[in-house]
């Protein structure tokens, strides 16, 4: 079984912002979902989503007020589970876009016009030619 190490900081941002901010509507945080949301905060920097701890607790903050409106339309008192925090998590960002999955309509539309279309579609021109 593989084991993941948490840095601090991360455990105590989940504490101090998701964990206490359910516990005021009355809703329970599973472990798991404490750990799991964690771990994907501390992701972010690993997988260079964002720079530093800093920024992705600027870009979590914008997501909760969403999360939290979220499972109190979809879940009402249910406790906040790992499979329910990446479900609002995901549907939050929709809209906020605090950590973007990918390139912007708009980024990928300038690289088209630079002449780069490797960056939105792969490498087109060798793929046709293998193809054949």
């Amino acid at each position: 079984m593989a084991t993941v190490e948490i840095d601090p900081q991360y455990e105590e941002w989940v504490q101090e912002n998701v964990v206490k901010r359910f516990e005021k509507m009355g809703v329970g945080v599973t472990p798991a979902a404490q750990d799991g949301l964690a771990f994907l905060l501390q992701a972010q920097v690993r997988e260079q989503i964002a720079s530093n701890a800093d920024e992705v607790f600027e870009r979590a903050n914008r997501l909760l007020v969403p999360v939290l409106r979220g499972h109190a339309a979809r879940y009402q008192k249910q406790p906040l589970t790992l499979n329910r925090a990446l479900h609002l998590v995901v549907d939050a960002n929709i809209f906020v876009n605090a950590f973007p999955w990918g390139p912007s309509l708009e980024q990928v539309q300038k690289q088209i016009i630079a002449g780069g279309t490797e960056f939105a579609f792969g490498d087109v021109e060798n793929e046709k030619e293998e193809q054949h």
